[in-house]
């Protein structure tokens, strides 16, 4: 096997499945880089430790090589058990790289980098550039910040010896195009949508938003005790409420499995929108006891949207 197949597999061991080796390699810092997106809803997650495969058509029966590389992701990449870990490399890894896979250190793979709900997409007859010829299988799958998330799985002598994802660009994009099916947009799962959202109701409603107004009225500064320009908090806050009204396109386009998501958003869009109307009528004036900028029902919509959220998110581990 030459040394540049090896490398690649240290690099797809390294980023699919928690293993460790020696030679230092470091997987895709992930992060979300848009809050918008248009996407089916996540599955929520099963009792089971693995995340389950979606099933395959009951008129197309997988290959031997399709049933393996969807056995490395399900049995291998996403298993906590350790042990099926080790015996899977023993099974059915290529002897040519199983060194490559110190059993000794294997981990358990970052919940992030898990493949949730993997399945075969197609599979194709594959030549690399030293001659070798193998079979090449396109899985595809959602993580925690894509929704279709692909890997290649390449098999030999009907053993893994190859998997990689599209960190791996030159590679990656070079055997993908072998494949007939087309490339998925890039698309952000709703959980991560939801998440982000959380974080902007924290920060940019409450913190840089309505917290502001509320102690303004009470103390005639800001919510970190400072002097509080009232008209460019206005602008700020106008500009808040545009992503909140993207917001609320977004929440309105989620599927059922979202239903309580919904619910629990129609409320807490409702206040926000009645705080900000009353802030653009009456604008607080500091220290002044007749001002009724009451955020408490806002605080209670916020804390039961997040709470919602932050369970999906653990579910989904």
């Amino acid at each position: 096997m030459n040394k540049q197949l090896a490398l690649s597999l240290i690099v797809a061991c390294a980023v699919l499945s928690g293993c460790a080796s020696d030679t230092d390699t470091a997987g895709p810092s992930s992060s979300p880089s848009s809050t918008t997106a248009t996407a089916t809803a996540t599955a929520a997650a099963t009792p089971a430790a693995v995340p389950a495969a979606t099933p395959a058509a009951e008129s197309q029966e997988p290959s031997a090589a399709e049933a393996l590389a969807l056995d490395y992701i399900i049995t291998y990449v996403n298993n906590s058990d350790l042990e099926a870990k080790k015996q899977f490399v023993a099974e059915h890894l290529h002897p040519d790289v199983q060194s490559l896979f110190k059993t000794a250190q294997l981990s358990e793979t970052e919940p992030e980098l898990k493949v949730r709900r993997p399945h075969v997409i197609e599979s194709v007859d594959y030549t690399d550039e030293n001659g070798a010829q193998m079979e090449a299988v396109l899985i595809q799958g959602e993580t925690r910040y894509k929704l279709y998330n692909e890997v290649i799985v390449l098999i030999t002598d009907n053993k893994v010896i190859r998997a990689m994802e599209s960190v791996e660009k030159a590679r990656f994009d070079n055997i993908r195009s072998k494949f007939k099916a087309p490339v998925p947009a890039v698309t952000v799962p709703p959980l991560t949508v939801l998440d982000d959202l959380v974080n902007f109701i924290i920060v940019d409603v409450w913190n840089n938003g309505f917290a502001d107004f509320h102690y303004y009225s009470k103390d005639g500064k800001n919510s970190v005790g400072e002097k509080m320009d009232v008209q460019a908090s206005m602008d700020q806050l106008a500009v808040t409420m545009k992503h909140k009204q993207e917001s609320d396109s977004y929440i309105a386009g989620l599927d059922d499995g979202y239903d309580e998501v919904k619910q629990l958003w129609a409320p807490l869009s409702a206040e926000i929108d009645r705080l900000y109307a009353q802030l653009l009528e009456n604008p607080p004036k500091p220290k002044d006891p007749n001002t009724d900028f009451d955020t408490e029902s806002f605080r209670q919509y916020r804390d039961n949207f997040q709470s919602k959220v932050d369970a999906m998110l653990l579910e989904n581990q």
